[in-house]
């Protein structure tokens, strides 16, 4: 953890938490909920943090999700759960699994107290998915994810047409953004 200064604040470690490769977090000021996937774990562990002036301290921590498919990539450095959005609206953590190449939803991501595997597959399509790496949700509540281009079901293209790119998910399908 840093300050707004770019000072490191006390390390947070802990044996949940094996090969940090994302983290989302939702800031209600003192108190946050991070949540972080671990690339050598295949996992998400959820930290309940107070932040005070001194500090920040862990007040507990949970797997709340595991079993992504994860492994070295000599291209990539590795391949695991990346992207994670949450909407406190709903209580879910969306996780964008490039080796699963699919986008999970894991229900009650706050309040759980178990691990819920990996959440419910809610995107999943060889066609226009190729990796999901990084995810945000859009205003309107979309989700918009990034490819990997490392991981591709169809033979790559010329380098200059490429295949990267933001894909939306729709209520009608996937739309790739220009």
């Amino acid at each position: 953890m840093i300050d707004s200064k770019g000072n490191q604040l006390t390390p947070i470690t802990d044996p949940t938490i094996n090969g940090p490769w994302d983290m989302t977090v939702d800031d209600r000021g003192n108190n946050v909920t991070a949540f972080v996937s671990n690339a050598f774990a295949g996992t998400v562990v959820r930290l309940d943090l107070r932040v005070g002036s001194t500090g920040v301290t862990v007040m507990s921590k949970t797997v709340i999700a595991s079993g992504y498919q994860h492994q070295s990539d000599p291209v990539t450095f590795v391949d695991a759960p990346t992207g994670s959005v949450y909407d406190p609206s709903h209580d879910t953590l969306f996780v964008a699994s490039t080796l699963d190449n699919a986008v999970y939803a894991v229900q009650n991501a706050e309040k759980t107290t178990t691990n819920n595997g990996t959440g419910t597959v809610i995107y999943s399509d060889n066609t226009h998915l190729h990796g999901a790496l990084a995810m945000m949700m859009a205003p309107n509540g979309h989700l918009l994810v990034t490819n990997n281009d490392v991981i591709s079901h169809r033979p790559i293209r010329h380098p200059a047409l490429g295949r990267s790119g933001t894909r939306r998910f729709v209520r009608s399908g996937c739309q790739r953004s220009k």
